[in-house]
C-alpha cells in the first residue's frame, strides 16, 4: 500500500504552530525506525569559520539529553562533528558508519566518533539540505538506533524513499512555515528588519510603525540577538538569506 503523502500533505498544513509540526513528522519517521532526530538550518558557510559550526546553527532536536552532555554541552556539541562538517560542506547522503572511515577526519572527531559508539549514536544518517532545494544550507540527523549494524543498510533501501520524502516535506515545512518560530523572532522584529532592508532609518520606521523610535531600537536589538548577528546589516542580511523578510 502506497504511503499517504497527500493526506499527510494536508494535516501538516494545518498545524499551528513549529512543536506540532514537528512532532508529527517525528511519529512518521518513527514508523521507520527513526528513534531521534536533529534539524538546522544555516545562512552562510563564512559563519561557521568565524564563530564555530554550533553558534552558526538554528536547529531544533529530540536527541536525548546525554547526546549534548556528552560533546560540551549546548553551545559547542556539534563542533567535531564530522557528519554535521559533511552537511554544509557536500550535497550527499552520509552513513554514520561510512563517517568513520573518513580519511581525513581530525584526532578530535575520530575521538568524538568512538564516544558516539558508545553512548548509542552508531546507526543513522545524515541529510544535507540541499537534497531538498539545491544550494540551501543546513542538514538533518537522523539516529536509528534500534536498528542493528548489520541490518541497516537492508533497512534502508527498503525504506529510503518514503524516509527522505518526509524529511523534505520537514525541511520545506521548517523554512516556508516556521523558521520564523525557531529563529525566535517576533512579528515586530520581523517588522522592523523588513523595513530596515528597504532602507528605511530607525526613526521612519518608528514613524510608519506608530511607535517610539526607543521600541523600534529595543526591535532591532531583539533581532540581532536571536539571529545571532553583530550588526544590523548582519541581522537583516541572514534574516534575507534564510527567508525570514522578503527582499
Amino acid at each position: 500500500m502506497a504511503y499517504p503523502f497527500l493526506a499527510l500533505s494536508d494535516r501538516l498544513r494545518r498545524t499551528a504552530t513549529l512543536d506540532s509540526y514537528w512532532t508529527l513528522i517525528n511519529a512518521e519517521l518513527a514508523r521507520y525506525g527513526v528513534t531521534s532526530m536533529f534539524y538546522a538550518a544555516l545562512a552562510t558557510r563564512q559563519e561557521v569559520e568565524a564563530r564555530g559550526l554550533t553558534r552558526s546553527l538554528f536547529w531544533k532536536s529530540n536527541h536525548p539529553e546525554a547526546f549534548f552532555e556528552a560533546f560540551g554541552g549546548r553551545d559547542k556539541f556539534l563542533d567535531d562533528d564530522v557528519t554535521a562538517r559533511h552537511c554544509y560542506n557536500n550535497e550527499s547522503i552520509l552513513f554514520w558508519d561510512v563517517a568513520r572511515a573518513i580519511p581525513k577526519a581530525a584526532p578530535r572527531e575520530r575521538a568524538r566518533l568512538e564516544l558516539e559508539l558508545k553512548i548509542g549514536f552508531d546507526v543513522g544518517v545524515s541529510l544535507p539540505a540541499s537534497l531538498f532545494s539545491p544550494g540551501q544550507l543546513g542538514g538533518i540527523g537522523l539516529s536509528m538506533s534500534a536498528i542493528k549494524r548489520p541490518a541497516f543498510r537492508a533497512h534502508w533501501t527498503a525504506h529510503s524513499a518514503e524516509i527522505l520524502m518526509l524529511c523534505g516535506m520537514l525541511d520545506v515545512g521548517m523554512r516556508e512555515q516556521y523558521l520564523v518560530e525557531l529563529v525566535g523572532l517576533s512579528p515586530r522584529e520581523t517588522e522592523c528588519l523588513s523595513w530596515l532592508a528597504a532602507g528605511l532609518r530607525p526613526e521612519q520606521i518608528a514613524d510608519r510603525l506608530k511607535i517610539g523610535e526607543k521600541s523600534v531600537e529595543k526591535y532591532i536589538l531583539g533581532a540581532k540577538t536571536k539571529l545571532k548577528a553583530t550588526t544590523r546589516d548582519q541581522a537583516v542580511a541572514k534574516a534575507l538569506l534564510l527567508g525570514l523578510i522578503r527582499p
